[in-house]
C-alpha cells in the first residue's frame, strides 16, 4: 500500500499486512468479489464499482484497475484503486435533478390548467414537493391570510399539527423570509421548532417562500426529523423553483377569481339595466300610448259623418299606436323574460 491507501482506508500500514481484499468490503458484497477474484483473466483488467469500506465504517464507491506482475520473484497483482464516491454521488444528483426539472415541467402545464381553484393548487403543490424532494418526511404548506399565515394543506409531520393551524405575520420563520429568500437548512429547522411547538424534534429544513408583486404570500416547508444532512443542494434548487411556479399559478388563480367575480357584477349590472328598460317600456311608454289611444277613441267619437278623410285618418292612429303597444310589449319581454324572475335574477 501506498501513502495514498493509508489516508483514504486510515488503517497503518502494519493493519493492511494482516488483512485480505474482503476485510475491507461489505459483508453482502464478498461473495462476489471472491468469485471475481478466482475468474479467469488476462493480464489487465478494469473493474467497477466496487464498494469498500474504510477503517471508521465508510462506504467508498470505487473502480479498480489490476495488473499481473512479478514482485520480488513471485507472481503478484498491483491494484490500482481509484475512489469515484464523489464522482458518482453527483452523477446521481445531477440525474435526480434533470428527473425533478422534468417533473416540475409537468406539473406546470398541469398546475396552469387548473387555475380556477386555489385548494387544488395548493394540494398540488405539496403533492409535488413529495416528488421532487424524496427526503423529506414532512411537507408544509402555510398561506397568508391578512395578518396571520395559516397551514393550508400538510403531508407527513405530527399529527397534533392540522390544517387551519395559524401564526403571526411576525413569527420568527416567517419574520426571517422577508429580508431572505434561502436559509440554511439547520437554522430554518430551528426557526420552525420554535415558532410551532409541535415541530420541537425538526432536524433539518428547506424553506421556500411564495412570493407576489414582492409581499410574502406563503412558504413551503420540505421538513426532515431523523437528519441534519437530510437535503441535498438540487433539492433545494427544486423546491425554489417550485415556489416560484407557486408564486404565478396562484397569483393567476386569484386574478382568474377576481375576473369571475367582476364578470358577475357585470352581468347583474347589465340585467339591472336592462330590467330598468323593460319597466320604463312597459310602465311609461305603455301608459302613455294607453292615454293617446283613450283620446284618439274619444276625439273619433266626436267626427260627423261629413268627415270621413278625418276619420279614417283617426283610425289609422289607433291602428298605429296599437301595433306599437305590441312591439313595446314584445320588446319589454326580449329585455326581461319572465323567466330570469321565476330563476331568481
Amino acid at each position: 500500500m501506498n501513502r495514498a491507501a493509508v489516508v483514504l482506508y486510515g488503517y497503518s500500514p502494519e493493519e493492511f499486512r494482516r488483512m485480505t481484499i474482503l476485510d475491507i468490503r461489505p459483508e453482502e458484497d464478498r461473495p462476489k468479489v471472491a468469485a471475481s477474484a478466482w475468474a479467469p483473466r488476462g493480464a489487465f483488467k478494469h473493474s467497477g464499482p466496487w464498494r469498500h469500506l474504510t477503517k471508521d465504517g465508510r462506504l467508498l464507491e470505487v473502480e479498480i484497475d489490476s495488473h499481473l506482475i512479478e514482485w520480488e520473484g513471485r507472481p503478484a497483482v498491483l491494484v490500482l484503486v481509484q475512489d469515484v464516491t464523489e464522482r458518482n454521488r453527483i452523477a446521481r444528483e445531477n440525474a435526480r435533478y434533470r428527473e425533478g426539472l422534468e417533473k416540475l415541467l409537468v406539473v406546470s402545464r398541469q398546475l396552469m390548467g387548473e387555475t380556477t381553484d386555489c385548494d387544488r393548487l395548493q394540494a398540488e403543490l405539496v403533492k409535488t414537493v413529495r416528488q421532487i424532494v424524496p427526503s423529506a418526511e414532512a411537507v408544509l404548506l402555510w398561506m397568508r391570510r391578512g395578518d396571520r399565515f395559516v397551514l393550508a394543506q400538510k403531508d407527513g409531520g405530527p399529527e397534533t399539527l392540522k390544517p387551519g393551524f395559524s401564526l403571526p405575520v411576525t413569527a420568527d420563520l416567517m419574520a426571517r423570509l422577508e429580508t431572505a429568500d434561502t436559509l440554511d437548512p439547520v437554522e430554518a429547522a430551528a426557526l420552525q421548532a420554535r415558532t410551532v411547538p409541535a415541530l420541537r424534534d425538526l432536524k433539518a429544513a428547506l424553506v421556500a417562500p411564495i412570493r407576489t408583486d414582492h409581499t410574502l404570500e406563503g412558504v413551503i416547508c420540505a421538513d426532515s426529523f431523523t437528519r441534519t444532512d437530510a437535503f441535498a443542494p438540487y433539492e433545494r434548487a427544486l423546491l425554489q423553483s417550485l415556489a416560484a411556479l407557486a408564486s404565478v399559478t396562484l397569483q393567476n388563480a386569484r386574478l382568474f377569481t377576481q375576473l369571475r367575480g367582476l364578470s358577475r357584477q357585470l352581468l347583474i349590472a347589465h340585467e339591472e339595466e336592462r330590467r330598468r328598460i323593460a319597466r320604463e317600456l312597459h310602465d311609461e311608454v305603455g301608459a302613455l300610448l294607453t292615454s293617446a289611444q283613450l283620446c284618439l277613441g274619444m276625439a273619433q267619437a266626436e267626427v260627423s259623418e261629413a268627415q270621413q278623410t278625418l276619420a279614417q285618418n283617426l283610425q289609422e292612429a289607433r291602428a298605429l299606436i296599437d301595433r306599437l303597444s305590441q312591439e313595446i310589449r314584445q320588446l319589454t319581454l326580449q329585455l326581461r323574460p319572465p323567466l330570469l324572475d321565476e330563476l331568481g335574477w
